[in-house]
């Protein structure tokens, strides 16, 4: 909670986002940026997207290794 409002993580946040259809360019972008500025890491994220599986598992994963790699 954050001055009483309810708040999810930015990991939580992209997969969620990713989950309901936000356009996959937009998410690894989002999570390029995350991992970038340290606001979530790729474990963050893997878990996260794992809950959900299916087409967010295959591109978390594939974002993360790129952006890491790099």
């Amino acid at each position: 909670m954050r001055h009483g409002i309810r708040v999810t993580t930015p990991a939580r946040t992209i997969i969620d986002a990713a989950r309901s259809g936000t356009a996959p360019e937009q998410i690894q972008m989002a999570i390029r940026q995350a991992l970038q500025e340290g606001r979530a890491t790729p474990d963050q994220l893997a878990e996260h997207a794992e809950r959900n599986g299916g087409h967010v598992v295959v591109l978390v994963k594939q974002t993360t290794e790129e952006a890491t790699a790099a």
